[in-house]
């Protein structure tokens, strides 16, 4: 178990700058950008990005940790033998935050929140045994959630943004 007494000068380092990143980047999507689906995708891919290069140079588990995965290896993709840190849904999930950024510069329609749907409903067929889980299936769904979960972290960036207008 990883505390803050057992992390490394480089864990040290990369999680004080996310914290004084992130604030920074959302004032930016408010007062430069005014695109805060932009800065919410840019920020969390640039978080992600931080976290592949610890879960790789430091050989510990980041990966299954952000995202709460079950790393079971019959459902997780393998690349020339070698099996994904996470599983299938995981690995669509870190995508589609990583095409979160380029989609938010050509679309930001209120329906991305949508996209969140298949992969609950998914979710519950396979729970329900009602229909058996495939590694595309599972990777799509995780495509259109990661995308669906940055809208809906932008939305409620805007929701914070607003209600900090009525009091200030």
């Amino acid at each position: 178990m990883h505390t803050l007494k057992n992390l490394s000068k480089t864990e040290y380092s990369v999680i004080s700058a996310y914290v004084i990143l992130f604030p920074v980047s959302l004032f930016l999507a408010d007062f430069v950008f005014f695109n805060p689906f932009f800065m919410t995708a840019l920020t969390t891919s640039f978080l992600l990005f931080l976290i592949t290069v610890l879960h790789y140079v430091l050989k510990r588990p980041y990966l299954p940790g952000v995202f709460f995965c079950h790393q079971n290896t019959c459902r997780t993709l393998r690349i020339k033998g070698h099996y994904l840190p996470i599983c299938s849904r995981c690995t669509g999930i870190y995508l589609g935050v990583y095409l979160s950024l380029p989609l938010s510069l050509l679309y930001q329609g209120p329906l991305l929140i949508f996209l969140m749907i298949p992969l609950i409903i998914d979710g519950y067929l396979v729970y329900q045994k009602k229909k058996a889980s495939t590694h595309t299936r599972r990777l799509s769904t995780g495509l259109l959630f990661g995308i669906g979960l940055i809208y809906s972290y932008a939305l409620y960036h805007q929701f914070l943004s607003y209600l900090a207008s009525l009091v200030f």
